[in-house]
């Protein structure tokens, strides 16, 4: 499944000399501009924000103190500015495993199986259906992956 994820992103400086990096992926828009709101009230809080219209923000005023809102943030000239840029992504499909007496279901090219399985090396089935074709009734049960 294609779904967006929206990427909160900082820059600094202009043309050439313009740093762009990413502060944090969310899976709403909201999210993403609530977090884009706290990094910029955080860049006015410690004087670095292209909103303040200073002349020069090389040195601004936080004592080394990093954002709690994107620790990575980087200050130039023109102070730092925050934006939202979407991306689509392959939403991971999930998937199941049975969960036996004495561990997970591993099947066997070879057409066996081991009810005895690590969780690590158990078989994934794409559906919840799928497994439950290899459950014994009583006592096994189907697990998300997760």
């Amino acid at each position: 499944m294609t779904a967006k994820i929206f990427i909160v992103m900082g820059s600094t400086g202009e043309y050439s000399d313009r740093t762009e990096w990413p502060v944090m992926a969310f899976l709403t828009e909201a999210e993403a501009k609530k977090h884009e709101d706290d990094c910029l009230t955080e860049a006015i809080r410690l004087g670095a924000s292209s909103t303040l219209k200073k002349p020069h923000y090389d040195s601004y005023a936080h004592d080394g103190e990093k954002s709690k809102f994107d620790p990575d943030m980087q200050c130039s000239y023109t102070g730092v500015g925050y934006f939202i840029m979407d991306c689509p992504f392959t939403a991971p499909k999930p998937s199941f495993l049975l969960k036996t007496t004495g561990g997970y279901l591993k099947l066997n090219e070879d057409r066996t199986y081991n009810a005895k399985a690590s969780k690590a090396e158990a078989t994934r089935f794409a559906t919840k259906a799928d497994a439950e074709v290899w459950t014994d009734g009583e006592n096994d049960e189907v697990v998300s992956s997760d």
